[in-house]
């Protein structure tokens, strides 16, 4: 939302909204980790179902509210029931994909509001992308690391990996992705090309030597590692899961693939769920120095499903003001903004140095001598990033 009225060098703020939007149009790479089409999710009724429709939005409601609530037990909470039974009218789309499965969507607003009226929290789009380095011993002799190539189904086995041992790592693949995908978590696979190879071995994750892999995961843009060891025995897997976050090490030994993800899914929805009333937070942006830095930010904010206002107070000398309404906790606002690397935190001492990019653009804002000091009291305060710039 932009406040009438404001003028910025002769020109409205609305009026250099538009001209920022033009100017950034197809431009802005998106660094956010987030979920894709949250509210969507693909079911597959019981085949008994007297009422398939019904059995199939119902199933469809139980499955979102896993992903929006952080809670893997919502559907059986007594408090969600109406929600589950009532899913038909919160429903935007029912789309049969084969005789047996159904993708379902549901509309955000109807979904969140319900939630946030009954006291219940919401974990936003924006997740944290985690990096998933899984070694699995096949038991007869194999062992590999899960990558990009080996989980792909097209595939064709080399020269070192056996047909049995392929479909064995697609296997766990695709449980992995299918546990994920429940969860609404936001996950990746190495590569495994040469400086993988040349960073880490399968004898590394399997041991669990955490700097060796966190030096590895550096170079991928994600905000947590987990490395999974599978072996694979009677009856079944035997599963440890070590992740690592915010130089953090937690550890979970299972019998089967998807607990690792449970409870990492859990331990981010603790940490970047909204809940209760809407609160103000003034936010300060440094280093805004053309329309299309502006349009960079306003954009960004915009998107953010944590938000729900944005509002422009002052711009000019390179400082951004504005007010941001949501129902999430400051911290809560911190980590989310924190994910995407498109604004860094400024902190005590931080003279905000960060030069110019203005240039010779002719969009460029004035570019004062030196940055000025938050215009707000007890703002948040961040800088626009540059490439390469770092926190």
């Amino acid at each position: 939302m932009v406040r009438r009225g404001l003028e910025v060098r002769g020109l409205s703020l609305r009026t250099l909204a538009l001209l920022a939007a033009c100017s950034v149009l197809g431009a802005l790479p998106s660094r956010a980790a987030v979920f894709p089409e949250l509210y969507a999710v693909t079911v597959t009724p019981a085949p008994e179902a007297i009422d398939r429709r019904a059995a199939a939005i119902r199933l469809g409601m139980s499955q979102l509210l896993t992903r929006v609530t952080g809670r893997l037990d919502a559907r059986f909470h007594p408090d969600l029931l109406p929600l589950i039974e009532s899913a038909e009218t919160h429903m935007r789309s029912y789309n049969p994909l084969d005789r047996e499965r159904v993708r379902v969507e549901f509309i955000p607003s109807r979904v969140d509001q319900w939630l946030e009226t009954q006291g219940w929290p919401v974990w936003g789009a924006e997740r944290p992308m985690t990096l998933l380095w899984v070694a699995v011993d096949s038991g007869w002799g194999e062992r590999a690391i899960l990558s990009t190539r080996l989980a792909d189904p097209a595939t064709l086995p080399d020269e070192r990996t056996s047909p049995e041992m392929l479909e064995l790592l697609q296997a766990v693949a695709e449980e992995l992705r299918l546990a994920a995908d429940e969860r609404g978590l936001p996950i990746t696979l190495p590569s495994m090309d040469r400086l993988d190879a040349e960073s880490l071995s399968f004898v590394d994750v399997w041991g669990g030597f955490d700097e060796r892999i966190a030096r590895a995961s550096g170079r991928y843009p994600v905000e947590a590692h987990l490395a999974v060891r599978v072996s694979v025995g009677e009856p079944g897997y035997d599963v440890r899961s070590t992740l690592v976050h915010e130089e953090s090490t937690r550890v979970v030994t299972s019998r089967n693939l998807r607990d690792g993800l449970d409870w990492l899914a859990n331990d981010f929805a603790a940490e970047f769920s909204m809940a209760g009333g809407l609160r103000s937070f003034p936010l300060t942006v440094l280093d805004i120095a053309s329309l299309a830095d502006y349009g960079e930010v306003m954009t960004y904010l915009e998107a953010l499903s944590v938000l729900d206002g944005v509002e422009v107070e002052a711009l000019g000398g390179r400082v951004l003001d504005v007010r941001l309404t949501t129902r999430s906790e400051e911290d809560v606002l911190r980590r989310v903004l924190a994910l995407d690397g498109v604004l860094l935190p400024v902190g005590a001492g931080d003279d905000g140095d960060t030069g110019s990019a203005g240039g010779s653009d002719p969009g460029a804002l004035p570019l004062p001598g030196e940055l000025p000091a938050p215009a707000q009291p007890d703002s948040l305060t961040y800088r626009l990033a540059r490439p390469g710039a770092g926190p």
